[in-house]
């Protein structure tokens, strides 16, 4: 048995929904693959710079409007098999995901609901 001490203040949940990254004016479509109210671990075509902060816009569904929040590249690592980058994200403005989270918590709901309606349940 090793020993592992947790460096995370929150838990991550799973996720999979879009972002759009934005960083030195530029910007970046990305897939969020989990997320907490202190960060979120992101997927996206591109390798960001650590040093310089972004912007980042969720989107859970057409009828919410999109949410920004700022926050800092904390590790980038290369996609194992894909043309990829993972990167994990720290959030600079914890206080927006409780609009956030509420939002992703409808998306996560409406979406089992759409999974048991296509299994007939």
């Amino acid at each position: 048995m090793t020993d592992f001490e947790e460096r995370r203040e929150f838990v991550r949940m799973p996720a999979s929904s879009k972002a759009v990254v934005h960083q030195n004016k530029k910007k970046w479509d990305a897939s969020v693959i989990d997320i907490s109210p202190g960060g979120c671990q992101l997927l996206c075509s591109e390798k960001l710079e650590k040093e310089i902060p972004i912007k980042l816009d969720f989107f859970f569904n057409a009828a919410d409007p999109s949410v920004r929040i700022q926050g800092n590249i904390a590790w980038t690592k290369k996609h194992e098999s894909e043309p990829l980058w993972r990167h994990g994200i720290q959030f600079k403005e914890k206080e927006k995901f409780e609009k956030l989270g509420a939002m992703f918590m409808d998306y996560l709901i409406f979406k089992k609901k759409m999974e048991q309606i296509k299994k007939g349940k």
